[in-house]
């Protein structure tokens, strides 16, 4: 059976819903055995118990099918569009994420893989974005210092 774009596209969004970002149990998954079957897996139980765990939650309390139907939906009320990587847009660089994924206890080590998809708005492709873009990441408890830093011409 061949796995067709818009399941592997569903299987990305249901995905990025069900378990946190970056989670190196899932991205490990994914990669050896693809979006679908990963998604399968864990909806089955099939998968490592810290990955299982991480899912339990949301996976009692929707299907994932119809949450990924529901979030291409809305993003399209919204006019924005979600991106995975299989879209030509993927930013390369994400890629790089994996390599800082480090096998220790502590999830923010550990959890950097890329996500699996990106929502987002605007005309720009998302890759040629990421080259003209800067983040600011942990906004909500800034220090004074960084405050100052990011509002700085």
């Amino acid at each position: 059976m061949t796995t067709d774009a818009y399941d592997v596209r569903l299987a990305r969004i249901a995905l990025g819903h069900l378990v946190e970002p970056g989670s190196r149990d899932l991205g490990e998954l994914v990669l050896a055995v693809g979006p679908v079957e990963s998604l399968r897996r864990l909806r089955s139980g099939d998968v490592k118990d810290r990955l299982r765990d991480a899912a339990s939650a949301r996976l009692g309390a929707v299907d994932p099918n119809h949450l990924a139907e529901k979030a291409l939906e809305r993003a399209d009320r919204l006019g924005a569009r979600i991106i995975t990587p299989e879209d030509g847009e993927w930013p390369h660089q994400l890629a790089d994420l994996v390599h800082l994924s480090r096998d220790v206890p502590d999830p923010i080590q550990r959890d950097t893989y890329p996500p699996h998809c990106i929502w987002l708005r605007g005309p720009w492709p998302l890759a040629e974005a990421c080259e003209r873009s800067v983040s600011v990441v942990g906004a909500r408890a800034s220090t004074s210092y960084g405050d100052h830093v990011a509002g700085a011409p």
